[in-house]
């Protein structure tokens, strides 16, 4: 009768076990301490700040349907402006963009002002910052 080598049982449990759970959690800790690049810096209120887009709030309101707008049931869009306190906070908002009336802008930026968004890091420090959110409207039928 034959014996079994029992080392590749034990390399396998090992690699399986040890090292792979380390090599994963040092790959999701690296992703998630990346700090995102800013796309511009603007100046608000004499400070200069980098925006970002696409950074996704932790807690968000939905908006609601313009006041005024409900008979019309066309689609309309808006790009508001947050500034965002080094906690996440939203501080400030500005609409960049409302179609297909102010009135989607203006309950965009009812709606962002609740939002909270996650600390945005440069060079390890939690920053102020503005972020740019795009806000579709579409009433179902």
């Amino acid at each position: 009768m034959l014996k079994q080598n029992p080392a590749p049982a034990l390399f396998t449990t090992i690699v399986r076990w040890v090292l792979l759970p380390l090599l994963l959690s040092s790959v999701l800790h690296a992703a998630e301490s990346k700090e995102p690049t800013p796309v511009a810096f603007v100046d608000y209120k004499g400070e200069k700040l980098p925006v970002f887009n696409g950074i996704r709030p932790i807690t968000s309101v939905p908006p609601t349907w313009p006041q005024g707008d409900h008979g019309s049931r066309e689609p309309g869009h808006a790009v508001v402006a947050a500034v965002v306190d080094p906690t996440g906070k939203v501080i400030d908002t500005i609409v960049v963009e409302s179609k297909p009336t102010a009135g989607f802008g203006a309950a965009a930026q009812k709606a962002v002002r609740k939002w909270r968004f996650p600390k945005i890091l440069q060079n390890g420090q939690p920053v102020r910052c503005m972020i740019n959110a795009i806000l579709t409207f579409e009433l179902e039928n």
